[in-house]
């Protein structure tokens, strides 16, 4: 509903409304209630790692966040409304060694190398990982809107680089 009290010349959104003969009702979800909404239906991370163990340094590593590209969009009712979400992600990885990596990729498994890192030495790793979601949502068909915030998930593993060495036989 558009709502002018100068002849039109300027116009305020008042949200979704439902017109009937008992009155006006207020047809938009509270912010508050799409973004717990939004929380609960993002998928965590879990971070792992290809090869899954003898990581040696100068040989890349792959790394993957276990979590969707792109999450499918998913239906929700919040009270008498039906409300489509449709999460983004952006991934920031924190490799442990100093180097860091900000991308639009979730990361995956060979031969995908959008998400690897090349260790220079051997060594214990703190790998960090933290993915931040923002979406958008409709209500019963109307919009896009955005939701209003983001959704920020962090987690780490440590991982064992170890060293290699040739052997002549």
């Amino acid at each position: 509903m558009w709502f002018s009290r100068n002849s039109g010349r300027t116009w305020q959104d008042r949200g979704l409304q439902c017109v009937s003969f008992s009155g006006v009702r207020d047809q938009s979800p509270s912010g508050q209630a799409v973004h717990e909404v939004f929380t609960r239906a993002v998928p965590t991370a879990s971070i792992s790692t290809q090869p899954h163990q003898g990581l040696l340094p100068q040989v890349p590593t792959l790394f993957s966040s276990g979590q969707p590209q792109q999450p499918d969009t998913s239906t929700h009712r919040i009270g008498s409304l039906q409300v489509r979400l449709s999460p983004v992600a952006r991934w920031q990885w924190d490799f442990g060694d100093g180097a860091v990596l900000d991308t639009s990729a979730a990361g995956s498994r060979f031969p995908d190398r959008l998400v690897s890192h090349t260790y220079r030495s051997a060594g214990v790793y703190e790998v960090r990982l933290t993915t931040i979601w923002t979406a958008t949502y409709t209500v019963d068909g109307q919009g896009p809107f955005t939701v209003e915030g983001t959704v920020t998930q962090s987690t780490s593993t440590r991982i064992v680089v170890g060293q290699g060495r040739a052997v002549l036989s």
